[in-house]
């Protein structure tokens, strides 16, 4: 008996150690490359257009609402995991519509003809970083003032850029995916690895309708293994701004009371903690009442009031200045 235990223990705490250990964030630093000017901005534009051809659908290939030069206003909108610039589309053009040049670009990975694809398993945090670097360093080019704004993994996204980029002045983080609902808050740290070694595991966004109820730019499925890419570079902004807090830059989270995937509880303790490094957060949140959808962006999506979250979030972004 006692042989038995000490074997089951030196396995738990060997386990416990696996789970436990430090994430590797080496790879996730910023290299920053900026576009010189506007011309050299188009440039790097056309080069991803060149990049895209036929491999991903119109709907997910960069779009840039330009007033064709430097605009005092730049905005990126970083879409959702499984989703696609399409995503931001109409919300894009009321901000082009007062002044900024918009920039849309698809995630890696996304936007890919065949939506039951297993290629988004392979998503990496190293892709995700890469993909913010090579964004911003447009947005240099066609904005003296660059807001990044993403939701769930684009909020993820948009905080690195914000925390690694000085010229990156401020990000919207709304319902950053810093933790999920179904992961108790105390797991999330252990799940990071533990998605990494396990096998990986695709779920159903809607387990009933499948691959028939959502937007047709979208996948209909998501990846455990990419899920777990996502927290890791979540755990890796929240390295980065604890050892160099950005405290002059602004912060807006934006939150939805209803929301079923990110986990509320995970993003108000991120934002508490950065408050008390001495940075400008601001919290804004819709009224429970309109029950949301985790997706409150995405026009496409059933019963999402756009007509009521659109310009509140034309107030709390342009209304801040």
């Amino acid at each position: 008996m006692w042989p038995f235990l000490l074997v089951l223990g030196v396995v738990i705490l060997t386990l416990g150690l696996l789970l436990y250990r430090p994430i590797s964030f080496e790879k996730l630093g910023s290299r920053p490359n900026p576009a010189g000017d506007y011309q050299e901005a188009e440039r790097r534009i056309s080069a991803i257009h060149g990049r895209e051809t036929e491999r991903i659908i119109p709907d997910a290939r960069l779009q840039f609402m330009t007033h064709g030069d430097r605009t005092d206003e730049a905005i990126v909108f970083v879409h959702g995991y499984t989703n696609c610039p399409r995503q931001f589309v109409k919300l894009g053009e009321l901000f082009f519509q007062r002044g900024y040049n918009v920039l849309l670009a698809n995630l890696p990975r996304h936007g890919l003809p065949d939506r039951m694809n297993d290629v988004q398993a392979g998503l990496t945090a190293e892709e995700l970083a890469a993909y913010a670097d090579e964004i911003a360093d447009i947005a240099h080019g066609v904005g003296r003032r660059i807001t990044f704004a993403g939701i769930s993994c684009g909020g993820v996204v948009s905080a690195w850029a914000w925390a690694n980029r000085a010229d990156v002045s401020a990000a919207v983080l709304m319902a950053p995916a810093f933790g999920f609902r179904m992961i108790p808050w105390r797991l999330t740290f252990p799940i990071v690895h533990l998605l990494s070694v396990l096998p990986n595991f695709y779920g159903w966004w809607n387990p009933i309708e499948k691959n028939r109820g959502l937007p047709e730019h979208t996948y209909p499925r998501y990846a455990t293994r990419a899920l777990g890419q996502i927290l890791r570079l979540a755990y890796a902004v929240r390295s980065q701004v604890k050892k160099a807090p950005p405290i002059r830059k602004e912060l807006i989270a934006v939150t939805n009371p209803n929301d079923w995937a990110v986990s509320n509880v995970m993003i108000a303790g991120v934002l508490r903690g950065w408050r008390q490094l001495g940075i400008p957060v601001t919290h804004r949140q819709f009224e429970a009442t309109w029950k949301l959808d985790h997706d409150f962006i995405e026009p496409a999506q059933p019963h999402q009031p756009i007509d009521r979250t659109y310009p509140l979030l034309l107030e709390w972004i342009i209304g801040r200045k």
